[in-house]
């Protein structure tokens, strides 16, 4: 799932008459750093169908009769399910789970067994437990489908979630298939992109990201810095309250995303990022669009918000206007205004 950090840029000097004549206008720039206080708030609320099969059994488990996915998304299950994860919990119950997903994310050590299987399209949209291996080896159910755990079986699309349901083991149980209900799951999301303080940046010169001030996450948890294991940076022809409305499935409206690994990071230069997902290096941010930085916890929990959501503004808590100024290039790769036009 993706996490976004809104950039609302505004207009830098476009010619090199206002700009070497005035001095080097990215003198006085110190980076973007960013700080709890211009964190966006995001209520994650959550239901998952609780299902109940025999223990100690090679289970058949079946998402053939999926029709969405838990945003409300059109899914093609047999076309689009790609892997199938089932995670166990020794030391949670259900409903422990279900909260921890929902709240502040699983974590590793809540996780005492994993195995997955990645899944050829199209597929008749069932397997059996045995399928399903942790790096080569096997799930022998017979040995390790324990009654005193809890499970999460997890379903994805190509780079997405899917699909979750729980699962319980009940010694009474004589059930060895076991199908999601497409009409019994649902994450609901709500991200306010209104009421934070904005960031300043220096529009055509800003382009290093400092998150090591961060303490606390977007919903109301505790952030460690190693919670920050990607980011993500895309660009849009659309306003915030667009943006806001289409959260969490911000990605879909981007013209141009880019991506970068930033586990074990306090910071990243977006003029380092990898080529964008339309083969462009990144350049600048340029103030004829709308600009929207994701910091992800790939490994906190599947449906975590963002960690980190906030405004940028370099008139330091102005509000900008919506929709993004005129002026943008139009196709598929950045405009040459801005930094271009004053080295």
């Amino acid at each position: 799932m993706l996490i976004w950090l809104l950039l609302v840029g505004c207009p830098c000097c476009t010619s090199c008459s206002g700009c070497a004549g005035w001095g080097d206008p990215c003198k006085d720039d110190t980076g973007i750093v960013l700080t709890d206080e211009q964190n966006y708030a995001v209520d994650v609320s959550m239901e998952l169908e609780l299902l109940t099969a025999a223990p100690w059994t090679d289970l058949e488990l079946c998402w053939d009769e999926l029709s969405t996915d838990l945003y409300g998304e059109e899914l093609q299950p047999l076309d689009e399910v790609v892997q199938v994860q089932v995670v166990r919990f020794s030391r949670l119950t259900s409903q422990e789970v279900l909260d921890k997903l929902a709240g502040c994310g699983l974590r590793q050590a809540d996780v005492s067994g994993y195995v997955d299987a990645d899944i050829e399209v199209p597929s008749e949209g069932c397997l059996q437990l045995s399928e399903l291996d942790y790096l080569g080896t096997a799930l022998d159910p017979a040995e390790e489908m324990d009654p005193e755990a809890s499970y999460l079986l997890v379903f994805s699309s190509e780079g997405e979630l899917a699909w979750m349901a729980l699962l319980e083991l009940d010694e009474d149980s004589d059930v060895t298939r076991v199908s999601v209900d497409p009409d019994v799951g649902e994450v609901l999301t709500d991200a306010d992109m209104a009421t934070a303080e904005r960031i300043p940046f220096v529009p055509g010169c800003s382009s290093w990201v400092d998150w090591t001030g961060l303490e606390e996450s977007s919903t109301p948890c505790e952030l460690k810095l190693s919670d920050v294991e990607r980011l993500r940076l895309g660009r849009f022809d659309v306003g915030r309250e667009e943006l806001e409305q289409a959260f969490p499935a911000v990605d879909e409206l981007a013209l141009e995303i880019w991506e970068a690994d930033v586990d074990g990071l306090p910071g990243l230069d977006l003029m380092d990022l990898p080529p964008s997902d339309l083969g462009n290096d990144f350049q600048f941010l340029d103030p004829g669009y709308t600009w929207v930085l994701a910091l992800d916890c790939v490994d906190c929990s599947a449906v975590l918000a963002p960690v980190f959501l906030g405004v940028f503004d370099e008139n330091e808590g102005e509000a900008s206007e919506d929709e993004p100024t005129s002026g943008a290039s139009d196709g598929d790769e950045q405009g040459a205004s801005g930094r271009d036009a004053c080295d």
